[in-house]
């Protein structure tokens, strides 16, 4: 026998079929005139709501008939009530709590001045980053990215998904639990760990700016939905990742040694030896000065600003000056794509793309084969800034404040990111610290 004890009855699923629906009706203006006012009702989950359309039928017995106007003289009163329907039926039921919602909404106070879905707010945060003053081209396109996804989401699924509402107690109101849908999906999707946080990131950035400024507007406004489903990624994971991108330092040896027939595949070359040496990163090829060489007391110098983080870099260019020498003399193989500002310039954000993508297609492709680089590893330009970093502090050994002024970093990224703080460098860079101490003062 089965038997059924403790076993709970599952909840009734909240309906979907809630509708607004609007009808029309005739009220009396005088008890003498025959001529009647027009008014409105709205339906809405068991409540109505009627107004004055402001619309009259002069002979209600001829005019009239089942809610509306019949015959051809009233086209334009007809067309004015077809425009009620219109506007107060095509809006999203799911969107409102109450039938006052749906009357502010209709008379544009309180919520319609705002989009209180979540696609909505997350487009006007957008929007406005585009207007803050320190607005930066490459943090856009991520954030813009991560919307993208979640509406990618919302599409994969529309029966459960939906443009969530970001009003409490509303039917479509959007829960953590549809975040953490969100997580699994790109996890199907085969993004990495490091992808998902990011775009996590983004979307928890331009949700606590919308609610920022939204919260004194609209009531029982949800909390961030994006906050807490990602977990904070660890310092060590960071730091291991960096190091799995590093490549060994034989192998930047290997392709000093080399040399291409093909033009611009000895250009690129050339692009990876100066990326190897110096750390500069992808974007920073964009810009018009980037070879531009400054004299100083101690030699010659890179010294400018990094395209993404618009941080001051010094370089010296002891390793990589034959490099920029005969980038300068032969040219890098793409117009900049980076001005003044250090912003993508104007329609050229595809085209330095595209260029991104064939110079890590000639690393991973042609040159990686050259060096016998491990199958499993692929070159990217990326992968040469994090083998400097690695080599530069882990290696050569330079102060970690001098690396960050290199790449253009803060000192706290390139902490958290490269310095390998094992016991044995540790101890390592204490006892050369102390070996020259003795020196000095033997000397």
């Amino acid at each position: 026998m089965w038997k059924f004890h403790g076993i709970q009855k599952p909840k009734k699923k909240m309906k979907r079929n809630i509708k607004i629906k609007v009808s029309f009706y005739l009220k009396s203006t005088s008890k003498t005139l025959q001529r009647k006012a027009i008014y409105a009702n709205i339906r809405f989950a068991g409540k109505q709501k009627q107004f004055a359309t402001g619309l009259f039928c002069e002979d209600p017995d001829v005019e009239w008939e089942r809610g509306g106007f019949v015959g051809r003289r009233r086209k334009e009163e007809q067309a004015e009530m077809l425009n009620i329907i219109n506007t107060i039926e095509t809006f999203d039921p799911f969107h409102f709590r109450d039938i006052d919602q749906i009357w502010d909404q209709y008379n544009g106070e309180g919520v319609q001045h705002v989009d209180s879905t979540i696609l909505g707010a997350l487009e006007w945060a957008l929007e406005q980053k585009q207007k803050d003053s320190d607005f930066k081209e490459n943090t856009y396109r991520n954030n813009n990215s991560a919307v993208n996804s979640f509406k990618s989401f919302i599409d994969s699924n529309n029966k459960i998904n939906s443009n969530f509402s970001l009003i409490r107690k509303n039917p479509r109101q959007m829960f953590m639990r549809n975040s953490m849908d969100f997580r699994d999906y790109l996890l199907e999707k085969e993004n990495t760990k490091t992808t998902i946080h990011a775009r996590f990131t983004c979307l928890k950035a331009l949700y606590n700016k919308y609610y920022k400024f939204h919260n004194d507007m609209i009531d029982d406004l949800i909390l961030n939905p994006f906050k807490g489903i990602v977990e904070q990624e660890k310092p060590e994971t960071r730091r291991e990742r960096a190091l799995k991108r590093a490549i060994p330092w034989h192998f930047i040896e290997k392709i000093e040694k080399i040399s291409f027939l093909d033009k611009k595949q000895e250009q690129y070359r050339a692009m990876a030896m100066f990326q190897a040496y110096t750390g500069i990163s992808w974007k920073d090829f964009g810009k018009k000065d980037v070879l531009n060489v400054t004299q100083t007391i101690n030699g010659k110098s890179l010294i400018g600003k990094r395209a993404k983080s618009s941080q001051d870099y010094f370089i010296d260019l002891s390793l990589a000056q034959d490099h920029v020498d005969y980038l300068k003399l032969v040219g890098i193989p793409f117009e900049p794509f980076v001005d003044d500002s250090l912003r993508h310039i104007k329609n050229l954000t595809l085209k330095s793309e595209y260029e991104m993508q064939q110079y890590n297609s000639f690393l991973s492709e042609i040159l990686s084969p050259k060096i016998g680089l491990d199958d499993g590893i692929r070159l990217t330009s990326h992968r040469f800034r994090h083998t400097f970093a690695m080599t530069a502090l882990n290696v050569w050994k330079i102060d970690i404040q001098d690396v960050a002024k290199m790449m253009g970093d803060k000192i706290e990224t390139v902490l958290a990111t490269y310095a390998d703080l094992s016991q044995d460098n540790v101890l390592e860079r204490q006892r050369n610290c102390f070996d020259s101490y003795v020196k000095s003062v033997n000397s």
